[in-house]
């Protein structure tokens, strides 16, 4: 199979190495019969699925999502080739699984880890099963009220920008780093009075001018949020919350001053 070098004795113990993590994850997936690992494994390790009646790979669900992840030259040719070879009813099984293992394992939320279930590669299987849903202009279908209470609930569904910052420790992986796009777009339709607004603008204004003292990930998600909150296309009531918001008693510039 390409990608895989059975041949390469340095290469497959590196495999059989990473394989006792991806057993880790996939002890976590409902797996309701346990007798997938072996073919799994041997699919990881050269490429090849068995042709195991009792636990072929068509029995499951994310099947495609599997292929992703065990691809090891993880390129955008071989990933579309994977998706070529499946019904669309199937590609659709595989997104609906992933963004419920995002719910269920972890990385969707703050788990206090900076561990990756899918080896790093959450954010690239998202944006890839999912290429548009980012931008206002993604759905037409919607009224711009619509879009706004969609995108507000996906990111309480999510995580919540405030709480990537309230952690100890938040998870880089998580798909709430995917969110700022789709919340930018909503802010310039129309500020909407949210709770999550007010604390953006005071952790964006405690973080940025200290980036040292912060994990990498809550300083880049602050520069992206800061970078909307500076855009000058902002309806004036929003401009207007966040001058209110940092003139209050205790924040931070306001502490400066």
């Amino acid at each position: 199979m390409p990608g895989w070098k059975t041949d390469d004795k340095a290469w497959m113990k590196q495999r059989r190495a990473q394989w006792k993590q991806v057993k880790e994850c996939l002890n976590k997936l409902d797996l309701s019969e346990k007798g997938f690992l072996k073919p799994l494994k041997s699919y990881y390790l050269t490429g090849e699925y068995p042709d195991d009646k009792e636990y072929p790979m068509s029995r499951l669900e994310y099947a495609p999502l599997i292929e992703i992840w065990f691809d090891p030259e993880q390129t955008e040719e071989n990933w579309q080739q994977i998706k070529s070879k499946y019904a669309d009813w199937k590609w659709s099984d595989a997104k609906r699984r992933f963004k419920e293992i995002a719910r269920e394992l972890g990385f969707a939320y703050m788990t206090g880890s900076e561990e990756s279930f899918f080896a790093g590669l959450e954010h690239r299987i998202y944006r890839f099963m999912f290429p548009s849903g980012l931008k206002r202009d993604d759905h037409p279908e919607l009224t711009d009220e619509q879009f706004s209470d969609l995108v507000f609930r996906g990111i309480r569904q999510t995580a919540s920008f405030d709480r990537v910052f309230m952690v100890d420790i938040a998870n880089p992986y998580s798909l709430i780093f995917l969110e700022v796009e789709k919340w930018h777009d909503a802010l310039l339709l129309g500020y909407q009075e949210r709770g999550e607004f007010t604390w953006c603008v005071e952790w964006v204004d405690r973080i940025l001018p200290n980036p040292d003292a912060y994990q990498a990930c809550k300083v880049q998600l602050a520069k992206e949020i800061a970078a909307v909150l500076e855009n000058p296309n902002l309806p004036q009531v929003a401009k207007d919350k966040i001058t209110e918001i940092r003139a209050r008693p205790g924040h931070p510039d306001c502490e400066e001053e």
